[in-house]
């Protein structure tokens, strides 16, 4: 893992340098080295929770800034004998056909959960990515315009659709990371939500049902 990514370093990168920095932990099932994914996912979440927010564009002007308050992370590497993450969503295929390239840097990947800031292995050719990255916006705060009083936090990440997406047409549709001058406030680590165990005999992957994975990968202010 490239371990540059200190709280030195994110106080003065910006988001997507901090993203650009991760190298992923080639674990090979190490524990040691996934304590260590954790304490990056604790900085990165400040980053994220602290560092910035969306601002998405109507007619050439700010028409609303959504701002986190929880994050998620998720963490899976392609390799056999690497660590599984199994609820990720865009990974490749248990039975290793149709490979899929990572997305770009910073993508925002929305699915059935929600939208996540994906940070996928860069390095690699498109048929052979070592890791799979991503945090999922669990819980956010809207302002309207200029407006710096934030609305109620969403519990629901799905919600996020609307504010970034939906209220714009194809002609004018433009959504930024805006950074504002980072503030190191402790963020609180808790386990994802509604995330279960899962087992892989090789040919079939298996949900464990009551059986919650208690990674403390889920960050709230």
């Amino acid at each position: 893992m490239t371990n540059n990514i200190t709280a030195e370093f994110i106080q003065s990168h910006s988001l997507m340098d901090c993203l650009r920095e991760f190298d992923g932990t080639h674990s090979e099932g190490d524990p040691a080295k996934i304590k260590e994914l954790s304490g990056i996912f604790y900085l990165l979440a400040q980053k994220m929770l602290y560092g910035g927010y969306f601002a998405v564009y109507k007619d050439g002007v700010v028409a609303r800034r959504i701002y986190i308050n929880c994050v998620e992370f998720y963490y899976h590497e392609e390799e056999a004998d690497g660590f599984k993450d199994w609820i990720v969503y865009h990974r490749n295929p248990v039975n290793g056909k149709n490979k899929k390239a990572a997305f770009p840097l910073g993508s925002l990947h929305s699915h059935v959960s929600g939208v996540d800031i994906t940070f996928e292995d860069q390095k690699a050719k498109a048929d052979d990515v070592r890791y799979r990255a991503s945090a999922l916006i669990r819980e956010f705060m809207v302002t309207d315009g200029d407006n710096d009083q934030c609305g109620p936090v969403d519990i629901y990440p799905t919600h996020l659709y609307e504010y970034l997406y939906t209220q714009s047409s194809l002609e004018d549709i433009h959504i930024q990371w805006k950074p504002v001058k980072f503030q190191d406030n402790k963020v609180h680590p808790q386990p994802r939500i509604n995330v279960c165990t899962y087992t892989f005999d090789g040919k079939t992957l298996t949900k464990n049902k009551g059986e919650d994975d208690l990674k403390e990968w889920g960050f709230r202010r």
